[in-house]
């Protein structure tokens, strides 16, 4: 019995010594500077095709989630209407918008993409990862809720970088798209 629970205690060790570890690194930021968009028809306000490093990547973005552009996924429309107070069919105009304005932003200069390759799920037969994506020294993500082309939706993680915690960059998107609908930018100048 002895022997039993020293050999359970053992595995368990080494468990812990050589099994976390790896864990731990696969959940580092991996940042890609100087990246590009890539044209592709499924681009959208917050998922898009993207060459980091000679390599096709697909990014979704973390934290939020741009209004859709087609009638695919007839809940997740009204759930957007539902949350910007919008129609369907004004949902897919901002959905317009937003890849617009995605694909003009990251198309003019070159871009940060931080991504722990975590898998953000699709449709595509590449692997779709969640990214968080800085062009100068703004978020994407804080640019897209600024113009009220996103909801606060989705997963979230602390940042990159100076490693802010979920929550100070959550109050942070929601105090911006507080001023947002105050401003009655984007999806809020057509909300009811």
């Amino acid at each position: 019995m002895k022997n039993k629970k020293i050999k359970v205690l053992l595995v368990c060790s080494f468990i812990l010594l050589v099994v976390t570890p790896l864990i731990s690194v696969a959940a580092k930021w991996k940042v890609y500077e100087d990246a590009r968009l890539i044209e592709n028809d499924f681009n959208d306000g917050d998922s898009f095709h993207v060459m980091c490093n000679k390599h096709h990547y697909i990014f979704r973005l973390y934290y939020v989630d741009t209004p859709e552009t087609s009638d695919s996924y007839p809940k997740r429309v009204q759930d957007q209407a539902d949350y910007f107070g919008i129609t369907h069919k004004q949902v897919l105009k901002i959905g317009d918008d937003a890849t617009k304005f995605t694909h003009k932003l990251l198309s003019r200069k070159k871009f940060t993409v931080y991504t722990k390759k975590e898998d953000a799920r699709g449709n595509s037969k590449r692997k779709r990862y969640f990214a968080m994506i800085k062009v100068g020294d703004d978020w994407l993500s804080t640019l897209l809720v600024e113009g009220g082309l996103a909801r606060i939706y989705g997963y979230k993680v602390d940042l990159p970088e100076n490693g802010k915690p979920i929550r100070k960059y959550h109050a942070r998107l929601k105090s911006t798209e507080r001023k947002a609908k105050k401003g009655n930018r984007g999806a809020w100048k057509l909300a009811e």
